[in-house]
């Protein structure tokens, strides 16, 4: 269904509550009202289409004075009365040329004639002053309150009722006292009907203030309940209170529930109950709307505007009656001259504006204030209807609650959205950081909005990356299809955005674009360009394209960082070169300075020597290609391992002696027999533990080897007593080049890294322990298979 199509079935739906409430008590009734205090209704007729009938018209009345109830028109207690109209107060009554005021006591007569059928009849009597006593041909039939000549003897009381009548042709006599409340008189219409109908419409009415009640309760336990849960909103505070006082007024108007529970000894409190019900819920719905609909002007003149609801319901609090009650009409008046057209006229703004819930609450607003007209036109005696303030409540608690499904619809969708976004989000993410450029991290940033976007807009996005190198901004661009890439001087940035590029801290909506600047402080500043429409704007997808912001931020300063890494893992493993190579050629040299010496054996000696350095210097670009390879392809040879290893022991001795720190060599060889393996290779292997062994040693350092074979595995075993390194050391020994980022010992350089990458490639293991300040031991296991791996 059409949002227009649902927007006109409420009206109708508001219409024909107000037209159903506001039902004229006297329509459809073929009689005359009484004159001269006789009312004559034995027609049988008049009861067939109205069912019940009101005893309005004119009854005879008698001031300061409770006539005899019984008697006839001779009876000289029956002469001195006036013909008045009825129901009205008797304030500002002429009574034998005086004027009455509302406190006092009276009688009203009245003859009536019933049909004459087998039928039992009866009245309906609403609220008739502050007391009452009612007879019919003598017997009392209905009574409130307790009638008597001064305040002493007379106690006020509100008490609906029905009564049923004694005959068909009757004397009726109402006694009336009024020493508690500034409005004295007959104030409500008497209906009289067959017993079963005055019944059924009495219960009717009964029912309907029950359910109200019931509504209204609910509606404020309700939504106490919400502001418990979700404490950082006040609406459903706001609105519980004004349910409560909803429900107040339902209690003491109507059928005056709430003088049945509280008795006639609280009826002042039930009747200041009724007014400041009344007066209260003014500013409690107006801050209500205020939740739903703020302007400025509210926010600025709303106190001064409420604040005549707040004196009034003090004076109801804290003043007699006769004091309150004065307030009723130029309250009336406030409200529905100022107040009502006020924010009328402000919803209508919330309406223009597109506030979610304005349309639902200028519909129950309406509709409450057209019966609130209803009610003052009431109080003032124009029209013949029921209260109809708490029909309109009824009507706002229901467009109310029609809002906060909605509310709870729209927002279970929006979280049902922001969990999806927030899953994609995750892997956006993880796609984003593993850009290894600017351009690939812009690519990936832009196709994945691009894809998000591709239901809705098919305008360009943009991603603004600034190249302080150059004062410029690489702008990357894509249409949905293919990503370009353009420079944008700083001038053009400026121009474009309408102001420095720099000094954009929030996001921006221009020319229908969302400008969303990076909220991180990285050195280089990002923008995102995105066409902007009503979806875009939504909470969910504001965060949704924040995170993808922020990834990308995220991903510049990871780049910025390898970038940096690269940068000291090539100096310093250049550093290391140079000084390995450095090394090698001093000792080169020496070993050619021996060459003219004259003795033969030392001669052939330095040659071995230098040949010997010039393998090392060999060994250290074959490191240097190895580590920059993924895969070493071994040249496997059987050795004996006898020879082998005390070979590896001579060369380590003389090594160690090269040094200018004391160290102390131990070979133990307890295997025999041939083993597959390089012998290039893990020679290199050993020189590499045993050169960064010497390196974590202080001046004076222990490195011993040990070799054993069990079946077809080779153990060597190395140890040292340097200063030892992390315990992740194991973790990080097979990564390419995440073990050159540490620092020495065993870590600048090729060392570990080509030993991780030699045992590797045998298809062997590596067991470390090492603790800071304790050395470390390494257990290299060899299978004779040769397996090779990557």
């Amino acid at each position: 269904m059409q949002t227009g199509s649902k927007k006109s079935l409420l009206i109708l739906f508001a219409l024909a509550l107000l037209l159903t409430c506001c039902r004229r008590e006297d329509t459809d009734v073929s009689y005359q009202p009484n004159r001269s205090g006789v009312l004559d209704l034995s027609d049988r007729e008049i009861f067939i289409g109205s069912k019940t009938v009101p005893l309005d018209g004119e009854w005879n009345f008698y001031w300061s004075r409770l006539i005899p109830v019984i008697g006839d028109g001779s009876n000289p207690s029956w002469k001195g009365g006036e013909k008045v109209r009825v129901p009205e107060v008797w304030n500002n009554l002429f009574f034998q040329g005086k004027r009455l005021d509302g406190i006092g006591f009276a009688s009203y007569r009245l003859k009536l004639f019933l049909p004459p059928d087998s039928q039992p009849y009866a009245i309906s009597i609403p609220d008739l002053g502050t007391s009452y006593e009612f007879y019919a041909n003598g017997s009392l039939i209905a009574s409130a309150g307790k009638v008597g000549k001064d305040p002493e003897t007379s106690m006020a009381g509100y008490k609906p009722q029905i009564a049923v009548l004694p005959g068909k042709d009757l004397d009726l006599v109402l006694h009336i006292s009024n020493f508690q409340n500034r409005w004295g008189g007959f104030w409500s219409s008497v209906r009289v009907g067959h017993w079963s109908d005055v019944l059924n419409e009495r219960e009717r009415n009964l029912t309907v203030d029950i359910c109200l009640a019931m509504v209204a309760a609910s509606m404020s336990v309700y939504n106490l309940f919400l502001y418990f849960f979700r404490r950082k909103e006040p609406a459903p505070l706001l609105f519980s209170l004004h349910c409560f006082l909803i429900l107040c007024r339902i209690l003491t108007t109507g059928e005056r529930l709430g003088y049945r529970i509280l008795g006639d000894s609280l009826w002042e409190y039930s009747n200041k109950l009724e007014y400041f019900s009344v007066y209260a819920s003014a500013p409690t719905l107006y801050a209500f709307f205020n939740r739903y609909c703020p302007t400025a002007f509210w926010r600025r003149f709303g106190l001064w505007m409420t604040f005549p609801y707040y004196i009034v319901s003090a004076l109801v609090l804290f003043f007699p009656n006769r004091y309150y009650t004065l307030t009723l009409f130029p309250t009336s008046m406030y409200a529905l001259f100022v107040t009502m057209p006020t924010w009328a006229f402000l919803l209508s703004q919330g309406i223009k504006r597109n506030l979610e819930g304005a349309a639902i609450l200028m519909l129950g607003y309406v509709v409450i204030t057209l019966c609130t007209i209803g009610d003052i036109l009431y109080s003032m005696g124009l029209v013949r209807i029921h209260y109809l303030i708490p029909y309109g409540q009824i009507f706002l608690i229901v467009c109310y609650s029609l809002l906060i499904s909605k509310i709870f619809s729209v927002s279970f969708r929006k979280s049902t959205e922001l969990s999806s976004k927030m899953k994609s989000l995750v892997s956006y993410t993880r796609e984003i950081m593993l850009s290894s450029s600017y351009k690939h991290s812009a690519h990936s940033v832009l196709n994945i909005l691009s894809e998000a976007d591709r239901k809705r807009s098919r305008e360009k996005i943009h991603v603004y990356l600034e190249d302080s190198k150059f004062s410029s901004w690489r702008k990357y661009s894509t249409d949905g299809e293919q990503v370009s890439e353009d420079l944008m001087s700083d001038q053009e940035m400026e121009k474009y955005l309408g102001g420095n590029p720099f000094a954009l801290e929030k996001t921006l909506i221009k020319e229908g674009r969302f400008i969303v600047p990076v909220q991180h402080a990285i050195s280089t500043r990002l923008l995102l360009d995105i066409p902007l429409d009503k979806e875009s704007l939504q909470d969910s997808s504001l965060d949704w394209i924040q995170g993808i912001a922020d990834a990308f931020a995220f991903s510049i300063q990871n780049i910025n960082r390898q970038d940096r890494d690269k940068l000291a893992i090539i100096g310093e493993l250049s550093a290391e070169i140079v000084h390995d190579i450095g090394h090698h050629i001093m000792i080169l040299r020496q070993h050619l300075r021996n060459l003219g010496g004259n003795e033969e054996k030392k001669k052939q000696s330095a040659i071995r020597q230098a040949e010997k350095e010039t393998d090392a210097l060999s060994n250290l670009s074959l490191d240097i290609l190895d580590v920059s390879k993924n895969r070493i392809i071994l040249d496997l040879q059987s050795v004996k391992i006898g020879d082998y290893f005390r070979e590896i022991r001579d060369d380590l001795r003389h090594f160690f002696l090269s040094l200018e720190k004391e160290m102390k060599l131990t070979c133990t060889i307890k295997a025999h027999g041939k083993f597959k393996l390089d012998p290039f290779r893990i020679r290199r292997l050993i020189f590499n533990l045993a050169k960064n062994a010497a390196e974590a040693t202080p001046q004076k350092g222990l490195f011993s080897i040990r070799v054993e074979k069990e079946s077809n595995i080779l153990y060597l075993i190395f140890e040292d007593n340097g200063s030892g390194f992390n315990s992740d050391l194991k973790e990080r020994l097979y990564e390419p080049v995440g073990i050159l980022s540490s620092s020495k010992p065993y870590g600048a350089g090729l060392g570990l890294s080509i030993i991780g990458k030699i045992v590797s490639a045998h298809g062997g293991e590596i067991l470390i322990d090492s603790g800071k300040g304790r050395g470390s031991r390494f257990t290299i296991l060899l299978p004779e298979s040769g397996i090779l791996r990557s």
